[in-house]
C-alpha cells in the first residue's frame, strides 16, 4: 500500500501586503520529480526519510545516526541540510550546529557545538569557516583555541570597500524584575534590529529571558521568542522551558506570485504556513513532533491587495510520536480545489486522506497500519461523498450521494442514496 501523496510546503486581506517581488511568468502549478523516499546504512537501518529528487534529499525530510538517534529534521537541497534554522544533532542527541546552513555548508549565523555540549563557536559562518573581527573558537574543555579577525574564505586580510550603503538602527530595552514568591529574577531584553541596504530587507525581532534558577514545579519558563522577517517571508520561534522539559513552537510563513493576469488586473499568489511544535523532555528526548503545512493559492486584487477567492487550499497535519521500537506517524491531507463551470456555476472538490505508519527506526521498515481517502465534490445541487477505509485485512468502500431539488411551488427535497462495498485489501 502506497502513502499518500504529499505537496509542498494558509486568510486576511493584510497577509499579501509585504509580498516578495518574484518571476511573474511562472506556472500556476509547480510539479517536480520529486517522492517520498528512503536510504538505509549497510546494515539495513535507516538512515533518511523523506522526499528525494533523481535520487538526492530535496525538500522535507528526517536522517538519522547510524545508531538510530536523529541527525537532522528538516528542509534538505542538493543532498544536504538548507535553510535559514538548521539543528543537526551528535549521535548522542547532544546539539552539534545551531544556525543557517546552505547546501550543507554552515553560511551566515550559527552555533557549533562538541558533543559534550561546550560550544566550539557562535557567530558567524562562511562556506564551513568563522569569520568576523572578534572571533573566538574554544576547545572541548571551554579553554580558547583561538582569539582575533577571520576574514571570510577567499577573501585576503584587507579591508574590502563596496558600493553598497548600508543603515542600521538598533533599539534595546531591558526590564529587570522580580516575579514569583520564590524571588526568582527574570531579566527581559528586547532587541530591534532594522537593516536597509541595496541587498534584500531583513528585520529580525529577538526576546530573551534568562532565569538565575531551574523553574520550580509546574512553572513554565518563556525561554526566547524570535522573529525573522526577509523578502521570503516571515519566521517566528518560541521555545518554553518547564521542570519537565521543553517545547519549541516555529511558524514560517512565504508568499510567491506564480502567475499575474494584466487585462483583469488580478494575480495568482501562493501562500505557504508550516507549523511545528517539538515537545521534548527534561533530557533532550523527543516526546511529540507535531506539524502542520497550509498551503492556499488565491486570487488577488493586484492594487488593493483584497483576496478574491482561494482556488485552492491543501492543509497537511502530521503527528509523530516515538514508541519503543519505532516511531509511529499520523499524516492527514486535506485538498480543496475550487472548479468553475462554464455555465457560470463553481463546485469545490475535497480531498481528505488520513493514513497511520508505524516506521522501525532499526530496520527503516514502514507498515501502513490504517488509511482511508474521503472525496466529495460540492456542487450547489449535489453533494457526492465517496469514502476509502483501508486496513491490512479488509478495503471498504461508501458513496453517499445527496442531491437537492427545488420544486416549482417552492419546497425543496434531498434525495440521499448510499453504496457500500468491501473487498479484501491486496
Amino acid at each position: 500500500m502506497k502513502a499518500p501523496l504529499k505537496k509542498e510546503s494558509g486568510s486576511s486581506n493584510k497577509k499579501y501586503s509585504n509580498k516578495a517581488e518574484v518571476n511573474r511568468n511562472k506556472s500556476p502549478i509547480k510539479r517536480s520529480a520529486s517522492s517520498i523516499g528512503s536510504l538505509y546504512y549497510d546494515d539495513m537501518s535507516i538512515k533518511y526519510l523523506g522526499r528525494l529528487m533523481y535520487g538526492k534529499k530535496n525538500g522535507e525530510g528526517k536522517e538519522f545516526h547510524s545508531n538510530g538517534n536523529m541527525y537532522y529534521d528538516g528542509n534538505y537541497q542538493n543532498d544536504a541540510p538548507h535553510g535559514d534554522k538548521v539543528t543537526t544533532f551528535h549521535p548522542n542527541k547532544q546539539a552539534c550546529y545551531v544556525g543557517a546552513m546552505n547546501e550543507g555548508q554552515k553560511e551566515g549565523h550559527g552555533t557549533e557545538f562538541y558533543e559534550s555540549g561546550q560550544i566550539l563557536f557562535s557567530g558567524e559562518w562562511h562556506q564551513n569557516e568563522p569569520y568576523g573581527e572578534n572571533v573566538q573558537i574554544y576547545n572541548n574543555d571551554g579553554s580558547v583555541m583561538f582569539e582575533g579577525a577571520k576574514c571570510k574564505v577567499g577573501e585576503d586580510a584587507v579591508e574590502v570597500v563596496t558600493e553598497t550603503v548600508v543603515e542600521t538602527t538598533t533599539e534595546t530595552t531591558e526590564i529587570v524584575e522580580i516575579v514569583g514568591e520564590n524571588g526568582v529574577q527574570t531579566v527581559t531584553t528586547v532587541t530591534t534590529e532594522v537593516t536597509e541596504s541595496h541587498e534584500p530587507v531583513e528585520c529580525e525581532r529577538v526576546e530573551e529571558v534568562a532565569i538565575c534558577e531551574a523553574p520550580v514545579e509546574g512553572e513554565t519558563l518563556i525561554v526566547t521568542d524570535t522573529t525573522l522577517v526577509t523578502d521570503a517571508g516571515t519566521t517566528t520561534v518560541h521555545t518554553e522551558q518547564t521542570d519537565t522539559g521543553m517545547v519549541t513552537t516555529s511558524e514560517t510563513i512565504t508568499t510567491e506570485i506564480v502567475a499575474i493576469n494584466a487585462e483583469t488586473g488580478e494575480e495568482l499568489v501562493k501562500m505557504t504556513d508550516t507549523i511545528e511544535v517539538i515537545r521534548t523532555d527534561s533530557e533532550g528526548n523527543v516526546l511529540e513532533d507535531d506539524k502542520v503545512v497550509v498551503v492556499e493559492v488565491d486570487k488577488v486584487d493586484i492594487e488593493t491587495g483584497a483576496l478574491i477567492e482561494v482556488e485552492v487550499k491543501d492543509t497537511i497535519t502530521e503527528v509523530a510520536i516515538p514508541c519503543q521500537d519505532g516511531v509511529d506517524v499520523a499524516t492527514t491531507e486535506v485538498v480543496e480545489v475550487l472548479h468553475h463551470t462554464d455555465d457560470g456555476h463553481a463546485h469545490v472538490d475535497i480531498v481528505t486522506t488520513t493514513e497511520v505508519d508505524h516506521i522501525d527506526v532499526t530496520t527503516g521498515e514502514v507498515t501502513v497500519t490504517e488509511q482511508e481517502t474521503v472525496t466529495e465534490c460540492v456542487g450547489e445541487t449535489e453533494h457526492i461523498t465517496e469514502t476509502v477505509h483501508m486496513t491490512e485485512e479488509v478495503t471498504e468502500t461508501d458513496v453517499v450521494t445527496e442531491v437537492v431539488t427545488v420544486q416549482e411551488d417552492g419546497t425543496v427535497t434531498t434525495e440521499v442514496t448510499v453504496v457500500h462495498t468491501e473487498t479484501p485489501t491486496e
